[in-house]
């Protein structure tokens, strides 16, 4: 491995104080072994596919010639080489700001029952629908307040960063050679509030390799979640001559995935498709968990929400052209729209033996509360659906992440989801990704990996192995609802373990044949 690639905590071995999951001794276990490739699909936001640490793991559509503008293989898209974007335009471009799901039912209850204002429900008899549509207005009065509070912290560090050009012009041109140790001295004694304001955001900057110009890109993103994501009056579908309630369509959207768009503005899907599979041994960025993958984009997010109809299209389109694992780091099964079009997606996906990995959201709760005690897709007693939460590096604590949720009855097991290595969009091409996205697809690269080596096992041995070979820890962990016991928030009680999972595999594989 070359010294520039940085493969990230989790590659280590568990310790005494250190939660890693061994990606790298279960790697030198394998290395005398024949791989195959295996196709994880990314349903989320755009991925770079020609990112430097991604551009050779991009899945490859082999039965589909580029450019000819014919549906090749007849499966229903045209010129799908690389997977499909659904909130793509007919001219190529994308769809870049959306609804929120909570904000489209709230859209279609207010056409359903004649909504005339917001404020006066009184024509509104029945009362289950009365207290959904209250719950909604709140979702979205609340993510007006969330998009303020966003706009408000933003524009101040953008006011502090160019504050700093004006007190300090010799610093910026300097290249700042100060140490941490040495702005800790001039600011103790420094009483200008206006400058040590300045001192901080431009060392906020620095810490995280922030820009300027991706800072205002941000600023643009936190006014349009509040002006175009919860306004009911717009109809951003339209862009892109859809109707998202026929759910038989799908002649829609356009093959042009990744940095073939024209604007990006999210990382996610390229935060994901790094921590899975970025390149091994290329001397370059990071490492994914898997050295064997292909990534297929399946672009649903307009940076906001998709729509049900997308989001069942790509698993569907996954399903039939050949992955065996469906990334989906959200936990968006918490507020649907169309449950019944979300759910039996999922199932034909899992009916087909695909592995679906997804979020155990980052509200730091308890998932049970919300589901009941089990999740729609637990009740029936499926497998291949996973719910991942996020650990930390140090079992101390820090061995769940601050914001994961968690459930002993709706979360299977935690997996490293705090300062992951990963790819990204943006002028750095490397950045840490914190969350339960991130654990999401932590757990999507180890199934890949497993796969790659023992393509005999079906999703059911792949989940179980995951899930039987993880590393328990016995300590409390810190909630928002009192001290837990790590083991009991998750149906698991453990962390995800590479080097375990792949000696379970090996033996479950030799017992097969």
């Amino acid at each position: 491995m070359s010294e520039s690639e940085r493969p990230g905590w989790h590659f280590n071995a568990p310790t005494d104080s250190t939660a890693g999951i061994g990606i790298q001794k279960a790697l030198d276990f394998l290395k005398e072994k024949e791989p195959v490739e295996v196709i994880v699909a990314v349903i989320d936001g755009p991925v770079n596919i020609n990112h430097e640490d991604l551009k050779n793991v991009i899945y490859r559509n082999a039965n589909e010639i580029d450019g000819n503008l014919k549906d090749d293989d007849n499966n229903g898209y045209v010129d799908d080489i690389h997977g499909w974007n659904y909130v793509g335009k007919k001219d190529g471009s994308s769809l870049v700001y959306g609804f929120y799901e909570s904000t489209r039912k709230l859209k279609k209850l207010i056409k359903a029952y004649s909504i005339q204002d917001l404020d006066d429900l009184t024509g509104v008899k029945d009362t289950i629908v009365l207290m959904e549509l209250k719950a909604l207005i709140k979702e979205t009065q609340e993510a007006k307040e969330s998009a303020d509070r966003s706009i408000a912290w933003a524009e101040r560090h953008r006011d502090n960063y160019y504050n700093f050009f004006k007190y300090y012009p010799e610093i910026v041109q300097s290249g700042d050679p100060y140490t941490n140790d040495q702005w800790d001295s001039i600011t103790n004694t420094m009483e200008n509030k206006e400058a040590l304001e300045a001192i901080a955001t431009w060392r906020f900057f620095k810490k995280y390799n922030h820009s300027i110009t991706r800072h205002n890109t941000n600023i643009t993103w936190h006014y349009a979640k509040k002006y175009i994501a919860t306004n009911v009056l717009l109809h951003p579908e339209k862009n892109i001559d859809d109707d998202p309630d026929n759910f038989t369509y799908t002649g829609y959207g356009n093959s042009f995935v990744g940095s073939q768009r024209t604007l990006i503005i999210d990382d996610h899907g390229t935060l994901m498709a790094g921590i899975i599979g970025a390149e091994h041994n290329n001397g370059l960025g990071i490492r994914g968990v898997s050295p064997n993958v292909r990534i297929m984009p399946l672009e649903v997010f307009s940076n906001f929400m998709e729509t049900t109809k997308d989001f069942a299209n790509a698993v569907r389109y996954a399903a039939d052209n050949g992955a065996r694992v469906i990334n989906y780091s959200n936990s968006r099964d918490e507020f649907i729209t169309d449950s019944v079009v979300y759910y039996n997606a999922i199932k034909y996906a899992l009916d087909k033996g695909v592995l679906f990995v997804c979020a155990a959201s980052n509200k730091g709760e308890d998932n049970d509360l919300l589901w009941g005690r089990r999740h729609p897709m637990m009740k029936e007693g499926r497998t291949g659906f996973m719910k991942i939460g996020a650990s930390g590096e140090h079992i101390d604590g820090g061995l769940v992440y601050k914001n994961s949720s968690y459930g002993k009855h709706t979360v299977d097991i935690f997996a490293p989801g705090t300062n992951v290595p990963t790819t990204e969009n943006f002028e750095y091409k490397y950045k840490n990704s914190s969350g339960t996205s991130s654990a999401t697809a932590v757990v999507s690269g180890l199934a890949a990996l497993l796969w790659s080596y023992y393509p005999n096992l079906s999703s059911k041995d792949i989940e179980d192995i995951i899930k039987e070979s993880g590393t328990s820890y016995d300590v409390d962990i810190k909630t928002k609802n009192g001290t837990k016991r790590f083991g009991k928030m998750s149906q698991t009680g453990k962390v995800v373990n590479a080097y375990n999972a792949v000696l379970l595999a090996e033996k479950k594989a030799k017992v097969q044949k």
